[in-house]
């Protein structure tokens, strides 16, 4: 009768201690929610209001929990590359159009 008592006491402290982790991951995701859904609000703003490329990247790189702007992020890497890469060709090109 004592065993089955025990063990019901570890089942209900384990029950108890799930549902405390339970709660701390969900006001965990709410905050970390609540500042990505901050943060990207405050990227589009500065995004609609700027006209330059560059100046949105940089205040973009400083929004860490905004998916928005880690995608922006990547694509004006990618842009770069592009840019860079068409740049040399164009460059390594007019070089080797003049030894001709």
């Amino acid at each position: 009768m004592f065993a089955s008592k025990g063990i019901i006491l570890v089942v209900v402290l384990i029950l108890i201690a799930l549902v405390a982790l339970s709660f701390f991951v969900i006001f965990y995701k709410l905050i970390h929610i609540s500042q990505a859904q901050s943060q990207s609000i405050s990227f589009l703003d500065r995004f609609w209001e700027s006209k330059r490329l560059d100046e949105i990247y940089q205040a973009a790189q400083k929004l860490k929990y905004s998916p928005i702007a880690a995608v922006f992020c990547a694509g004006y890497v990618e842009l770069s590359k592009v840019k860079k890469n068409k740049d040399g060709h164009a460059a390594a090109s007019a070089q080797v159009g003049s030894m001709h």
